[in-house]
């Protein structure tokens, strides 16, 4: 079986992204149509990398996977991974009715929540998909049952949690990463990081004010990319609290972001609940920093007080500064269970199990 496998996402920041490539593998020829930086190389020939560039990026994107489809020829499946790549797989199968169609439904992003004219076309491409797709797959249950009701679909999505665990590539510099960081993590006190930017829908706003009220030294990492009116409204509050223990690192790429986890004692995992795809949040990142040993305080979304709950791994709290504590006072603790639950959530079980489900679905086993 020959299978296309189509994304706009960035293939070196995209950790879903590559799992998802490593289970097509396990089913057949597998080709892949990515983004991917201007220095990236890509290690096999099979990796099509598309450097987007303009205003019609996304257009040039659409006509090089039809052309690529052409090109390759006898192409069995293509896999459309996230709603950006719902648009080419629709000119695919529009061409040829033949071919099967996997759909990954990373996130739940329902017309009647969205509030602009662009989003809602989005969602409507990826509504068209989901009545010719063979198989669709959600990123949890809860995204899954909430898009069979909400499509009505004859069977339950494919549920593909976003289990990643970060690696060092193989030109990390351990001296360059200490060198970098080397200032930011002396002294004694908890070091806590949220790789949610300075997102005010995520509430990074009331995550740096807690830093005013904890009991114990902390010193807070926000990493990830802001806009220009977030980070001015979070330096602002940083002012308003005379607080030096917060610092703005922006987008770190994958070497310095792991490195930085693994010096802190507390990951910060953080959604909004002011619609489906944030309540019903998939998260990859909680699993990042329960991969690298590290206890987590939540906001209360339930996929995540459920975790929090079933596994004793960190808080869920609408409260950071009383989730701090709970999770500072008895570290260690939060430390041992961390540990026992990783054991437990395996990678390549997670993607074996995919691989069998996609097996079945399309009549291979």
């Amino acid at each position: 079986m020959n299978i296309l496998f189509l994304s706009y996402g960035r293939f070196e920041y995209d950790g879903r992204q590559r799992e998802l490539i490593k289970v097509c593998k396990q089913l057949g020829k597998t080709y892949y149509l990515t983004c991917a930086g201007e220095d990236y190389v890509p290690a096999e020939p099979e990796h099509i990398c598309f450097r987007p560039a303009g205003r019609g990026a996304y257009l040039a994107f659409i006509r090089r996977a039809a052309h690529l489809f052409e090109e390759l020829g006898n192409i069995d499946v293509v896999f459309a991974d996230n709603r950006k790549a719902t648009v080419p797989a629709l000119r695919i199968k529009k061409k040829h009715p033949g071919v099967r169609i996997i759909q990954d439904a990373r996130e739940l992003y329902l017309r009647s929540e969205m509030t602009s004219f662009t989003s809602r076309v989005g969602c409507i491409f990826e509504e068209k998909l989901y009545k010719k797709a063979d198989v669709i797959i959600a990123a949890n249950d809860y995204r899954a049952r909430r898009m069979q009701q909400e499509y009505a679909l004859q069977k339950k999505p494919l549920v593909y949690e976003n289990l990643r665990r970060l690696t060092y590539s193989p030109d990390a510099d351990p001296a360059q990463l200490a060198q970098r960081f080397g200032d930011l993590l002396t002294g004694d006190g908890w070091r806590i990081i949220s790789t949610s930017g300075c997102s005010l829908q995520r509430t990074n706003d009331k995550l740096v004010e807690a830093m005013a009220k904890v009991k114990r030294p902390c010193t807070l990492f926000l990493v990830g990319g802001s806009t220009a009116q977030e980070k001015a409204a979070i330096e602002a509050l940083i002012r308003a609290n005379d607080l030096h223990c917060v610092h703005i690192l922006g987008q770190l790429g994958q070497n310095e972001l792991k490195y930085l986890i693994d010096h802190c004692h507390i990951g910060i995992v953080n959604y909004g609940q002011y619609d489906s795809n944030n309540m019903y949040c998939a998260s990859g990142k909680l699993y990042e920093f329960l991969y690298e040993g590290k206890p987590v305080v939540t906001t209360t979304n339930p996929p995540l007080l459920d975790l929090c709950r079933a596994w004793g791994v960190g808080e869920a709290s609408d409260t950071y500064a009383d989730a701090i504590d709970k999770v500072t006072g008895s570290y260690d603790d939060y430390c041992r269970r961390v540990q026992q639950a990783v054991q437990s959530m395996c990678i390549e079980d997670n993607n074996q199990k995919l691989v069998e489900q996609l097996k079945q679905a399309l009549g291979l086993s």
